[in-house]
């Protein structure tokens, strides 16, 4: 049996998440996370690195602002903690806790695998 202080971020991550480009639309990213259901994304580089978060949220205030860039590359990137898929899921779930996000995207060699949020984690208790 499978006790939850062996479990770690990789046993329990979304694999293979939606990612955007620097250079994705504003519009473009609206479509992606609304087709795909998820409010908030990892922003990668051309070579796959993480850079940032870009979420709904994100999307809706640059269309407040009158000045607002056109690639999600400009905005400014959500503060989403990462880790290592060997990270222990109690610890994951401290880290995001400790910076007051709802997930932890998971990363090897810069790039993002997969993503551990608060309902992953829910999942695994219930």
């Amino acid at each position: 049996m499978i006790r939850f202080q062996d479990l770690t971020a990789f046993d329990v991550m979304t694999p293979n998440p939606l990612c955007l480009s620097s250079d994705t639309t504003l519009l473009e990213a609206e479509e992606l996370l609304l087709g795909a259901g998820v409010d908030e994304a990892p922003i990668v580089g051309d070579e796959g690195e993480f850079l940032g978060s870009c979420s709904v949220r994100d999307l809706l205030m640059a269309r407040r602002e009158s000045t607002r860039p056109r690639t999600v590359g400009g905005l400014p990137r959500s503060a989403t903690p990462t880790c290592s898929g060997s990270l222990r899921l109690a610890q994951a779930c401290q880290l995001m806790i400790r910076e007051r996000s709802r997930r932890v995207v998971v990363v090897a060699e810069g790039r993002p695998v997969g993503i551990v949020s608060c309902t992953e984690a829910a999942r695994v208790l219930a």
